[in-house]
């Protein structure tokens, strides 16, 4: 599956086949952004968590140690 976020960024992830609730996959930041992360790659890994996906990005910085960017989802809850 190809995730697509709408700040820069996409990923291709696959979940494995015993877990619902996780998807892993590698992506890559646009390269016409302005910011540390332009054109880089990352590693991503979502979670999902009751009502909520938690996702963690490891962005390879080449020179030096990952920097991660950490994000929890929720679903907006319009009522019954």
């Amino acid at each position: 599956m190809t995730v697509i976020a709408n700040n820069g960024w996409s990923a291709n992830v696959t979940r494995p086949e015993s877990v619902l609730i996780r998807a892993t996959g590698t992506g890559h930041w646009n390269s016409d952004l302005t910011s540390f992360v332009t054109g880089r790659n990352f590693n991503v890994d979502f979670v999902l968590k009751g009502a909520r996906l938690h996702m963690t990005m490891l962005i390879d910085m080449k020179n030096g140690p990952p920097q991660t960017i950490k994000a929890v989802f929720e679903r907006v809850w319009f009522g019954a």
